[in-house]
């Protein structure tokens, strides 16, 4: 049973590598991680009580920036 639950996990995290583009390279995954350090950042300060940030704000800028960068290539590509 440990075989196959471990076997099959392996299959499905190779596939899904193949399907994630390189995060070196894509804009998206750049701009996802350039928002998360931002929240970490605001986590940081909170916790150290530097300054109150509402980090909660940010939550939507981890779907909005990567949406935001692949509409903007898909209209630069059209044209």
């Amino acid at each position: 049973m440990v075989l196959f639950y471990q076997g099959s996990l392996s299959i499905a995290a190779s596939l899904f590598a193949q399907a994630v583009p390189a995060p070196t390279t894509a804009p998206a995954v750049l701009l996802t991680s350039g928002v998360g350090g931002l929240m970490i950042v605001g986590l940081g300060l909170n916790l150290i009580e530097i300054t109150q940030i509402s980090v909660v704000s940010f939550l939507p800028a981890l779907i909005v920036a990567p949406l935001l960068c692949t509409i903007l290539q898909q209209f630069s590509r059209s044209q």
